[in-house]
């Protein structure tokens, strides 16, 4: 194997968060946000969860090849290039590969592993009772310094920290001045005495009951979103991955950047959901996007889109909406997902995170663009998520059935019946 294989891998293993699995180390698994919001919270879920069922606490984040053909700008991943190595498609013919069983056993042993050992339950109860303590303590005075709630509660400022975190994204804490904090107007109308704290925490913020369920069901994951980073139908076996997850009653999704159709056309076993991607309205976009590796690209992602009419499974177009960069021409994007007729569109806002600040601060300072706020010149809004796929939408006559505006992602059905659920069973 080549040098620089081996050394991306091994940043892989020693980057936090991440769990490389398999003999050869190209396979990963990874907690996402709203897993561990679901955890701490008992309440809290991702837009997956919202619009198709499935539960962000047993969702197991993975992915069984950690290359990619592409190095998108706006990819929030590692890529080698990031951090001074060059790898192409050529190079990846030398990687020895796991195969599909061990990897997928291995990723469920890790996932149960990893609930037990960084999410112990104690530690997520605890965080409730801070919430409990902050609020109350808040309560009682006008404004606290985070120094004066750290003194006063006995709890770190680490801890405080976290639980002030959902107290002020439910508007039942304000910060006036910078980590100085006082309970909101909200807050003083929803609660009388300190008593009624708990019970409105519980059905707002955190709820301990929810997360003592939450917690034994997460050690049994039944989702499996094969999304987690690189491309992972660059895995030659990639169907066979799915076959072995469904054996064990999971649900399947599967992200690809489109740009292997021979691979989908040939997979015997289909995901229960297949994403697209669809970074760009038109090629000269796309390669300024994706900068990919792969020759043809925009004509392979289009290959791709052919077939998804004539697959047996849930098939999306997704759209990661940035500013300043793919937010144009909305309906030539309505064309293409016409042609393509897939079940679902989604629109859904990029999020600063990562590697894409570095390449989007360059990238910024490239086309004169202002880098004193980066997420403001490139991540979109909500509500500018909601116009941009109104147009789209007012260009090909598809409605818009749902949305998450915490993760500033909007729902178009392009090919599905209104009353037929939209929920994977």
């Amino acid at each position: 194997m080549s040098k620089p294989l081996e050394k991306f891998m091994g940043i892989y293993e020693k980057t936090p968060g991440y769990v490389v699995v398999g003999k050869y180390k190209h396979s990963a698994i990874k907690p996402c946000h709203w897993f561990e919001q679901k955890l701490f919270t008992g309440i809290r879920h991702c837009y997956k969860e919202k619009f198709y069922g499935i539960k962000s606490h047993q969702c197991l984040q993975n992915s069984p090849m950690i290359f990619c053909n592409h190095r998108c700008i706006y990819c929030w991943r590692i890529h080698p290039n990031d951090v001074g190595l060059l790898i192409d498609e050529t190079s990846l013919e030398e990687l020895n590969l796991d195969d599909p069983k061990t990897i997928v056993n291995e990723m469920i042993k890790a996932q149960k592993q990893m609930v037990k050992k960084k999410y112990p339950l104690g530690r997520l109860l605890q965080h409730y009772e801070n919430i409990v303590i902050i609020l109350e303590t808040l309560f009682r005075g006008e404004q606290l310094s985070l120094n004066s709630l750290a003194t006063k509660t006995k709890l770190s400022k680490r801890k405080i920290k976290s639980a002030l975190r959902h107290l002020l994204r439910e508007e039942y804490v304000i910060e006036i001045s910078e980590e100085k904090y006082m309970i909101s107007e909200k807050a003083k109308k929803e609660i009388s005495t300190v008593t009624d704290i708990e019970d409105i925490i519980k059905q707002k913020i955190a709820n301990p009951e929810l997360v003592k369920r939450v917690w034994e069901e997460a050690a049994y994951p039944k989702h499996a979103a094969i999304s987690l980073t690189g491309e992972p139908m660059m895995y030659p076996y990639i169907d066979e991955i799915v076959s072995e997850f469904h054996k064990k009653g999971f649900t399947t999704f599967i992200v690809t950047n489109g740009t292997f159709p021979e691979r989908l056309s040939e997979m015997n076993e289909l995901p229960t959901q297949l994403y697209v991607t669809l970074p760009a309205p038109n090629e000269k976009i796309y390669k300024k996007v994706c900068i990919p590796y792969v020759k043809n690209g925009w004509e392979k992602l289009n290959q791709t889109l052919e077939l998804l009419e004539s697959l047996s499974c849930r098939t999306v177009i997704r759209i990661t909406a940035v500013k300043n960069l793919n937010m144009i021409e909305p309906e030539k994007y309505a064309k293409i997902v016409e042609k393509a007729n897939p079940n679902f569109l989604e629109v859904k806002g990029f999020t600063l995170i990562g590697g894409a600040r570095l390449r989007l601060t360059k990238y910024a300072e490239r086309k004169g663009l202002s880098t004193e706020d980066i997420a403001k010149t490139f991540q979109p809004k909500h509500e500018d998520i909601v116009e941009f796929a109104s147009k789209i939408c007012e260009a090909a006559n598809f409605p818009i059935i749902d949305q998450f505006k915490p993760s500033a992602v909007a729902l178009i059905a392009v090919n599905w019946n209104k009353k037929s659920t939209k929920i994977i069973e």
